[in-house]
């Protein structure tokens, strides 16, 4: 699947851009890319105020901006909008009176990292939640569990893009989160070292030059493929108790064997696995083996006895609430049952293209229901 990968998260200092100059090279390539219909988005520690100052045209080249370090978020058309509630503005004055220098967002406050211990001491004795981000030489304080990873789920849910849909590029300690929660995370070359370590793939160059190279490269445009371990699902143990593990997206698994053999439960074994990962699935039930998911979070039940939803409908669910779908054709007919299956098909494979949803379609009794059946070409 050519074109998987439907957005791009990338930091801001360090990453497309050094000493307040956005990278050419970089920005281009973003351009290159949302031609091609993918969303970019800027995930950035910087206040936006402060961003606007060195960069005034930034919203007419990202498709949103997470700012504040996960704070804040910025979308065309609309006026910006926090993500969480700030921090109280007594902070500041208590900061200010103890000599620290410091400057507010919406939300954030941000000093340098020489004036940490004031500041977790103020913290400690005002009996904030809050916590205290190192960026390089910044500190930023921030509510206690918002990051660049929590923003950028803001910003996917309104794109209606998955973070399995999802690479991201940074640099810097805040940028962990970022990385870790996206199909893949990418550190440039000058990234500190332990962001460098946990990252999926390493770029050799520095800063813009690298993003813009990478950006235009095999991984996005699908000649290469990256599986980082995080993602893949265990199904198991072989004979010497290796566990058996399959990737957890751009794979395709054939379940085969006789009646009675466990083919309706490894399936759905796998299913249950790919949601707990997060991953979106449209289940194709025909015998209602698996209409017990919808105990799963995530996961919803639809036919049956209820009248199926139409296969745009259907695709609406799937898109607009990244919900795993069981849709149970048991109590149709054979030729009801590959109708239905022939169009829905067809509406979830130009769903895949639009937003990568759903991950995976999983076909029970494929070898009946397929019979005959043109399958529609996915880009």
């Amino acid at each position: 699947m050519p074109y998987y990968f439907r957005a791009v998260a990338l930091d801001f200092d360090g990453t497309i851009a050094e000493d307040d100059r956005v990278n050419p090279r970089a920005l281009a390539a973003t351009g290159e890319l949302r031609r091609r219909g993918r969303h970019v988005i800027l995930c950035t520690g910087r206040i936006l105020a402060e961003l606007h100052a060195v960069f005034p045209d930034v919203d007419r080249f990202f498709d949103a901006i997470v700012a504040e370090n996960g704070a804040v978020l910025s979308l065309p058309g609309r006026s910006p909008r926090r993500t969480v509630d700030p921090l109280p503005h007594e902070l500041q004055q208590r900061l200010a009176r103890e000599g620290v220098p410091s400057r507010t967002g919406d939300v954030l406050l941000a000093t340098s990292v020489e004036h940490d211990v004031a500041v977790l001491e103020a913290v400690r004795a005002m009996g904030i939640d809050a916590q205290l981000v190192h960026n390089r030489s910044e500190l930023m304080v921030l509510p206690s569990g918002v990051n660049k990873a929590t923003g950028l789920s803001e910003a996917l849910a309104e794109l209606h893009v998955s973070k399995h849909s999802t690479i991201a590029i940074g640099d810097a300690e805040n940028d962990h989160s970022l990385l870790h929660s996206c199909a893949v995370g990418v550190a440039v070359g000058n990234a500190v070292p332990a962001l460098r370590a946990g990252a999926d793939v390493l770029l050799d160059g520095e800063d813009g030059e690298a993003v813009a190279g990478f950006l235009l490269g095999p991984v996005l445009s699908g000649e290469l493929r990256v599986a980082p371990d995080r993602w893949k699902i265990e199904l198991g143990e072989d004979e010497a108790r290796t566990p058996v593990c399959l990737p957890g997206a751009r794979t395709n698994v054939l379940v085969a064997g006789v009646s009675g053999t466990g083919k309706s439960y490894m399936a759905g074994l796998l299913v249950e696995r790919l949601v707990d990962l997060g991953y979106t699935a449209c289940v194709f039930d025909s015998e209602g083996d698996h209409t017990g998911l919808d105990v799963l979070r995530g996961a919803v039940v639809v036919g049956g006895a209820e009248p199926l939803p139409g296969p745009t409908q259907l695709a609406r669910i799937i898109r607009n609430r990244f919900t795993s779908v069981v849709v149970d054709l048991s109590l149709l007919d054979y030729d009801a049952k590959r109708a239905y299956l022939q169009s829905a098909l067809a509406q979830l494979t130009a769903l895949r293209r639009e937003s990568g949803l759903p991950h995976w379609i999983v076909l029970e009794e494929a070898d009946q229901l397929l019979a005959g059946i043109t399958l529609p070409a996915e880009e």
